[in-house]
């Protein structure tokens, strides 16, 4: 299983999905596939909920820094989980 650092240097020929979706693939120049994706459990709903900025601003230049973040909350009175998972892309 490939890991986000593992798109330092690439570049990307292009990018697909967008919010609500779930799944985004990153496709590199060299013809790799990256796919962000959550195998779900019995009952969990998982989607992109956001994306900041652009996707195809990612398109064509190297990545240059790629790291991945993690949170999870159980907001009072409620008995489910929210996890989030934050994949930071930068470029030149």
């Amino acid at each position: 299983m490939a890991k986000v650092e593992d798109l330092i240097g690439k570049i990307l020929s292009s990018v697909t999905g967008s919010v609500g979706d779930d799944e985004i693939i990153f496709t590199t120049d060299d013809g790799r596939s990256f796919k962000m994706h959550h195998y779900q459990d019995c009952c969990e709903s998982v989607t992109v909920e956001d994306i900041v900025g652009n996707l195809e601003d990612l398109v064509g230049v190297p990545i240059v820094k790629a790291s991945e973040d993690s949170s999870e909350e159980t907001p009072e009175g409620i008995k489910k989980t929210r996890q989030r998972r934050l994949l930071h892309l930068d470029i030149l």
